[in-house]
């Protein structure tokens, strides 16, 4: 090799560092005096983490709609008896001056309430966060009746529901499960990347997108239009006594089950398509390697 090239190999490697550290120090919000003040800002997270059992209410009027993120806690949705968002936050936080009244921002707009934890609100100001939140976090959050339309974003938090008759429901997650078995709702749009989802319910549209995260979807009644899309991920449904629907499956190379009381599927192809009674409704499955199993709902 010859020389010139190994200067200038030498020369851009430097560059190149300092420019990736740079850029780390700018993601994390790290002053000029980086990297002493990684280190500042790591101690002075941990010092300031408190054990929390806080619980807030929100009396706005005229609330429909609510959108909750978090990062690492445990999310509850239940529906409440009063007429206003509750909100109960336990678990081992970070929270500046060990100030409880820092660990959650909200804001209302219009008839919305925008609820997010301060985990959530680093992670949207810094690619390197050292304190990732609750050690055994659990946010617990009782809705009104008034509440139609519901937005969740989590990252490894997982999320329950139950007892829900909604407009809208939105769960997006990266690696956290979500489970309901009692929810209704005209609209559903579900999005993970690893994450498991198990529900029961009743839908008018539904949407599914997963990379290897696992769906278990039971239905109660009704029209549904459903399109669900994994790339290896198991999908399992689970229909009602009388179903009435298409069923359209395509794959590269997952397998297609039906329950013996719904027979064999017409062949091994990797497009099927199966109708159970008119056919009103529809189900769309596509997947790249995960299996397909069709059942019936016990209820």
């Amino acid at each position: 090799m010859k020389k010139g090239n190994v200067i200038l190999k030498i020369f851009f490697g430097t560059i190149g560092a300092f420019a990736l550290s740079y850029v780390c120090a700018a993601a994390g919000n790290v002053n000029d005096s980086y990297p002493t003040s990684l280190a500042l800002k790591y101690s002075e997270e941990v010092n300031d983490q408190i054990d929390l059992n806080y619980s807030k209410d929100f009396d706005e009027k005229d609330l429909d709609s609510l959108e909750i993120e978090t990062v690492s806690a445990d999310l509850a949705v239940e529906r409440g008896e009063a007429d206003h968002v509750s909100l109960n936050i336990q678990g081992r936080f970070s929270a500046p001056n060990k100030d409880p009244e820092q660990i959650i921002k909200y804001k209302i707009e219009g008839r919305k309430l925008l609820i997010k934890t301060r985990e959530a609100e680093q992670s949207d100001k810094s690619f390197f966060r050292f304190n990732m939140g609750p050690q055994d976090g659990m946010a617990r959050l009782r809705l009104p009746a008034s509440i139609k339309n519901v937005v969740i974003k989590t990252v490894s938090g997982d999320v329950g529901m139950q007892k829900f008759e909604l407009d809208s429901l939105a769960v997006k997650t990266v690696s956290g499960d979500f489970n309901s078995d009692t929810i209704s709702s005209k609209n559903a749009d579900f999005k993970t990347v690893s994450g498991d989802f198990h529900l029961i319910g009743s839908f008018d549209s539904l949407g599914f997108q997963s990379i290897s995260g696992d769906l278990d979807l039971g239905f109660f009644s009704g029209t549904t239009r459903a399109n669900i899309s994994s790339t290896s991920g198991d999908v399992k449904l689970k229909l009602t006594d009388a179903p009435d629907l298409t069923l359209n499956f395509s794959s590269v190379s997952g397998e297609l089950e039906y329950d013996p009381e719904f027979g064999e599927p017409e062949s091994e192809s990797s497009k099927q398509s199966k109708t159970f009674g008119r056919g009103t409704g529809s189900i769309n499955v596509k997947t790249i390697s995960g299996d397909v199993s069709v059942a019936r709902q016990r209820l």
